[in-house]
């Protein structure tokens, strides 16, 4: 929690946290959407 007021009270970091977020967002779709394949395949 620290950490991200921390990263909220420097521009730069927050510049940061909006990547991470973008990344953890495109990995969290990949496996979301190859579970559903894998669900589907399993049928």
């Amino acid at each position: 929690m620290a950490k991200i007021i921390k990263y909220v009270s420097q521009p730069a970091g927050r510049d940061q946290m909006m990547k991470d977020l973008g990344l953890f967002s495109v990995v969290g779709a990949g496996i979301v959407s190859t579970i559903l394949l894998v669900a589907a395949l399993l049928r």
